[in-house]
């Protein structure tokens, strides 16, 4: 359940690629499964010289961090509110930065190499960029943290990773793109040649408008070493892209009255949790929803691990209400209103509307939002029959793109864990639903939930390019919207533009550990496409 801030989507549009991995406000898209590990604060005295070498493969790019910061997604690495990330593009394509909205503001030399430094400041953050041409790469290394904090993090962290900065081989699947011309031939002809040049089990793309279906194509396997074909119609998994769904889900409750958007802990728990915590009884929806109410990534091991259990050894309501009440009964990790992507606080949201309404989650997301839609193909956790080939099996990427079939144990992750990022769906049942969602961004009176419940889906909270179970942002071709999800075995990614009325979704059968690179190709194939003829 994979959730970056800024995808490749983004950086096609400002053509820009290391905005993908260096500019994010990310716990990406955080993955749940890894850890925060021991940090040590930049700029402390303790920290000066607690410098660990970090490669990145996908570039061939060698360089440090300072101890403790945490690798997200590949050449991404974060601490707290700040980010470091490395990337590079061909220096044919690199733009003009100055153009896309960066100013510069410095030009310095680091082991001898010279470098130009950019800023970018949006909403009391800002991005440094500092830029260098070796060859014919382009190479970035950004940071990104608060206006408050950008000088020292700029002193502590990002000048010791450029005088660490060293260069080899580039990884071929960075080169996907190389000699590959988005517009020639039709959709189909692209995802066929994609699948031929990359180690993707299968690839669908489908892109849209508010009303019509513009392009769909599959092309792939839907198991390695299997020969079936996918299919238009088969399931895949959208990971952490079912945070959209929850986040519409409490908006049709907000929208009939039974509960607002700053309705709290203590309000829908309170009688039955008698040691709720003091701090987290005040926590609303809205910060559950925006991870801005003091939960951390997944392995929280206080308060989460213990309970994950077995997915038979209690029902799945009953887990989501124990660590429910494990979780809110002791203090949260960090203070309520600063950003930290949490798969916990989303298992809690499908507690609260659990406990709210005596209905499983699943059981209201059906009848709310996919009967409602008309999504008849969407279902929940690993699609498909066990032991047989009749959809798309995951590839496990922590086990090297392993095929898993749906009934082994591993195939999914707890099912307690669904609000958060256990649904799948067609890819022309998922379109209905973001169709919708792009319809109301642009305002529509007639959707699922209110005008007013989108223009709440789509405000990021202070400090967060994190809204209501979207990422929200600025970028050259105005406003857009997205949201990527992995559960290490299928990958998925959406980018709305509600300006351009255009959207496009991308799924895959392999986790994004493995299929990051591709499926960054493909957003910037999709984007070049389509908007940037």
């Amino acid at each position: 359940m994979k959730q970056a801030w800024r995808t490749t989507w983004i950086a096609a549009i400002a053509v820009l690629a290391i905005l993908v991995a260096g500019c994010g406000n990310s716990g990406s898209q955080r993955d749940p499964e890894s850890l925060p590990g021991t940090q040590v604060q930049a700029g402390d005295a303790s920290s000066a010289n607690a410098r660990v070498a970090v490669t990145i493969d996908e570039i061939g790019v060698t360089s440090v961090t300072p101890q403790g910061w945490t690798e997200t997604t590949a050449g991404l690495f974060a601490y707290e509110s700040a980010e470091l990330g490395f990337g590079a593009i061909p220096s044919s394509s690199a733009p003009d930065l100055e153009e896309e909205g960066f100013e510069l503001v410095e030009q310095l030399a680091a082991d001898g190499r010279a470098w130009n430094l950019y800023d970018l400041e949006a909403g009391g953050v800002i991005v440094r960029l500092a830029a260098t041409e070796i060859g014919d790469i382009a190479y970035f290394v950004t940071l990104q943290s608060p206006a408050t904090l950008v000088e020292e993090y700029a002193e502590s962290v990002l000048l010791p990773a450029l005088e660490a900065f060293e260069t080899g081989e580039i990884a071929d699947s960075w080169r996907i793109l190389d000699d590959l011309d988005p517009a020639d031939g039709d959709l189909q002809d692209l995802l066929d040649e994609l699948i031929a040049r990359t180690d993707l089990p299968a690839l669908g793309v489908t892109v849209f408008d508010g009303e019509t279906i513009i392009e769909t194509a599959v092309s792939g396997v839907r198991r390695r070493g299997d020969p079936t074909p996918v299919e238009p119609t088969d399931l895949f998994h959208i990971g952490s892209n079912t945070k959209a769904m929850t986040a519409t889900l409490v908006a049709t409750f907000v929208d009939e009255g039974v509960i607002s958007w700053e309705t709290t802990v203590e309000e829908i728990f309170g009688d039955v949790f008698p040691d709720l915590d003091e701090g987290l009884a005040q926590v609303t929806f809205r910060q559950l929803l925006s991870h801005t109410a003091g939960f951390d990534v997944l392995e929280d091991e206080r308060t989460f691990l213990p309970l994950l259990g077995t997915d038979d050894d209690l029902p799945v309501t009953e887990r989501r209400f124990e660590i429910a009440e494990t979780s809110l009964t002791q203090p949260a990790p960090h203070p309520a209103g600063r950003y930290e992507y949490s798969n916990v606080g989303y298992t809690i949201v499908g507690a609260m509307l659990e406990e709210l309404t005596g209905t499983s989650w699943e059981d209201l997301v059906q009848t709310r939002l996919f009967d409602v839609l008309g999504m008849r193909s969407c279902g929940f956790y690993a699609p498909g029959t066990p032991g047989e080939v009749d959809q798309p099996w995951g590839h496990f990427d922590e086990r090297g793109g392993e095929a898993i079939d749906p009934g082994d144990p591993n195939a999914e992750l707890p099912h307690a864990l669904a609000p958060a990022g256990l649904v799948h769906c067609s890819m022309s049942d998922w379109a209905l639903f973001l169709q919708s969602q792009l319809r109301g961004f642009q305002g529509s009176a007639t959707e699922i939930i209110s005008p007013e419940a989108f223009v709440a889906l789509q405000t990021p909270a202070e400090s967060s390019d994190y809204a209501l179970g979207w990422v929200a942002v600025e970028a050259p071709l105005g406003f857009v919207i997205t949201h990527n999800g992995s559960n290490q075995r299928f990958t998925s990614d959406v980018l709305l533009v509600p300006g351009e009325n255009w959207g496009a979704l991308v799924v895959t059968n392999l986790g994004a550990g493995m299929a990051a690179p591709t499926i960054d190709a493909v957003g910037e194939a999709i984007t070049t496409r389509y908007l940037n003829p």
